[in-house]
């Protein structure tokens, strides 16, 4: 599979649902978090307030910036995204417990964005 059609079903995919990814070898397990991420709908903002890093350090993980991120970092991004080997192959489900969370994530999101635009009166 190309990477613009691999990438059109990452974005098609119905983040309900379970999605097997591959990679060409684990020095691309990256990819698999981006892939993952993509499939999930979620944005490298969202990402970093469940692993508790800025929108910048995932961004510049997923740009192959190892240094950036411990595998505590990585481990906790793995279980956010329900990242599993499953017969050998990577399948990623985001649990209910997470799409709780980032629904409060959103939610809050959205507050904060609505509150910067207010004006305070004076």
């Amino acid at each position: 599979m190309d990477e613009i059609t691999e990438y059109e079903a990452l974005v098609a995919h119905d983040p309900e649902q379970p999605i097997v990814l591959s990679i060409e070898n684990l020095d691309y397990l990256p990819d698999l978090l981006i892939k993952a991420r993509i499939a999930m709908k979620l944005t490298q903002k969202e990402l970093a307030a469940f692993c508790q890093r800025t929108e910048e350090e995932i961004k510049s993980f997923e740009d192959k910036n190892y240094h950036n991120a411990s595998f505590l970092d990585f481990a906790n991004a793995l279980d956010v995204l329900g990242i599993k080997l499953v017969n050998g192959k990577f399948v990623a489900k985001m649990d209910d417990f997470y799409k709780q969370r980032l629904m409060n994530i959103r939610r809050e999101s959205h507050l904060d964005s609505d509150l910067s635009g207010m004006k305070v009166a004076s």
